[in-house]
């Protein structure tokens, strides 16, 4: 193919755009992976309340963990003005359920 450009390239047959398109995409993921390697990246994630983590993006917390950044969730409230209590009688009770609901969900997370 040599250095045609990628107007040029998708005038071709469909398989060799596809080839066009891996080598680039191969060439790309080595590119990222030699430049940015997770090791060396920190992410940390700022929430209102405990349970953002989970739910809003828990999932790319795990993600970045598991493929070797250091991670952290920094949590601004207590989370005692919650509407659904569960069997916490006061603030203060359910500021310690939510605090020990956090400290669970950054486990399984594997926050640092």
């Amino acid at each position: 193919m040599g250095n045609r450009d990628f107007h040029s390239i998708c005038e071709g047959s469909f398989p060799e755009v596809i080839s066009a398109v891996r080598k680039r995409l191969h060439n790309f993921c080595e590119f990222v992976h030699i430049r940015y390697n997770l090791r060396m990246f920190r992410l940390m994630v700022i929430t209102a309340h405990p349970d953002d983590e989970a739910g809003n993006f828990g999932g790319s917390l795990r993600l970045y963990r598991d493929r070797g950044a250091e991670t952290c969730v920094i949590c601004l409230t207590p989370g005692q003005a919650a509407t659904n209590r569960g069997p916490a009688k006061s603030d203060r009770e359910l500021a310690e359920l939510r605090r020990q609901e956090f400290v669970a969900s950054c486990e399984i997370l594997r926050v640092t």
